[in-house]
């Protein structure tokens, strides 16, 4: 058609190395014809298939009217929070298996899980297995305009996908002021650092678990 584009990339699928033959030469020929390539992280970008090319980095972007430090009270306890989809990628079943063993330590602990998926039946039979039913609350899907207030009244934010190219959440929960502890999964390490939060050394059990509790002590003990 002979109309110039520019092509962004936000997929996970570049992050897992993951592309198939057909993809391969769909890619190629996109990135060839392009006027323009951009990725919304480093990690993203640096993906050996724009080897050749030259890609510019634009990270997402988040309303800082909405998201921000407010004053409202907080959860009683001390709480952690994840925000995202219930799907194997996210690995949410770590964070509750994580949290239960910080629970044998600590007490007055709780965990709020906002988002749904395909995952939920087998994450709240895993809590009710391990006990914690009244320490984990599940809130299905919220509309965003109602995300900073829950932010705000929890003290620490968990993301432990595999695969990450930004990490939106990752970027509202800093705008509240909160501390993340992420896994290395790509993107979010364009946005944390020593004074925000932890990025995990990988993303076993033992290594969430001390990062919940390093966080923890560090900002909050």
């Amino acid at each position: 058609m002979h109309i110039p584009f520019i092509y962004t990339e936000h997929s996970s699928t570049i992050l897992k190395q993951s592309l198939n033959s057909i993809e391969r030469r769909t890619y190629s020929k996109i990135l060839n014809n392009s006027q323009g390539i951009i990725a919304v992280s480093s990690a993203c970008a640096g993906n050996a298939i724009y080897a050749h090319h030259s890609i510019n980095v634009i990270p997402n972007f988040i309303d800082e009217s909405l998201f921000n430090i407010m004053n409202n009270e907080k959860f009683a306890g001390f709480n952690y929070l994840y925000i995202g989809d219930l799907i194997t990628n996210k690995q949410v079943n770590k964070i509750i298996e994580a949290f239960s063993i910080l629970t044998l330590k600590f007490t007055n602990l709780n965990l709020h899980i906002v988002g749904d998926g395909p995952m939920k039946k087998n994450l709240l039979q895993q809590s009710i297995k391990l006990n914690l039913s009244k320490r984990i609350k599940f809130y299905g899907n919220i509309p965003n305009e109602s995300l900073p207030g829950i932010i705000n009244r929890c003290q620490i934010l968990l993301s432990t996908s595999k695969f990450e190219t930004f990490g939106i959440v990752v970027l509202e929960a800093l705008f509240c002021g909160k501390p993340v502890v992420c896994t290395p999964s790509g993107g979010p390490s364009d946005l944390i650092n020593a004074l925000n939060g932890l990025i995990l050394d990988n993303d076993d059990i033992r290594s969430i678990v001390s990062g919940m509790e390093v966080i923890l002590k560090q900002y909050f003990l």
